[in-house]
């Protein structure tokens, strides 16, 4: 999906929240451990995250908006297991969960 259209005079147009076209899709998904099953798209909402090592003891998962999209005042609201999570987008948003044999399912939206 489109994050922007081109404008008259070959501009980017960014579109706020309540817009239809607001994007609400991250850029990019990553971990330090474990594998992604199924290999990260934008366009996917579901993910299984199969840590083999293990002596782990968290993981770090690190995503990434495409920023550019936005206005920098109107950013999308980001949830983690249903809290607002605060970010600065100008840095990598990164979670880290610690790892324990009791880890419960854990999910992640954003809107």
């Amino acid at each position: 999906a489109a994050h922007g259209a081109a404008a008259a005079g070959g501009g980017l147009h960014i579109y706020y929240p309540g817009d239809p076209k607001f994007p609400t899709q991250l850029h990019t998904m990553e971990s330090n451990v474990g594998q992604l099953s199924p290999h990260f798209r934008p366009t996917h909402t579901e993910y299984n995250l199969t840590v083999d090592d293990v002596a782990a003891q968290e993981l770090v998962l690190q995503y990434a908006l495409g920023d550019t999209h936005y206005d920098l005042q109107h950013l999308p609201a980001i949830f983690v297991n249903g809290e607002p999570r605060e970010y600065n987008p100008l840095d990598p948003h990164r979670i880290t969960i610690k790892l324990n044999a009791t880890l419960l399912p854990f999910d992640e939206v954003t809107t």
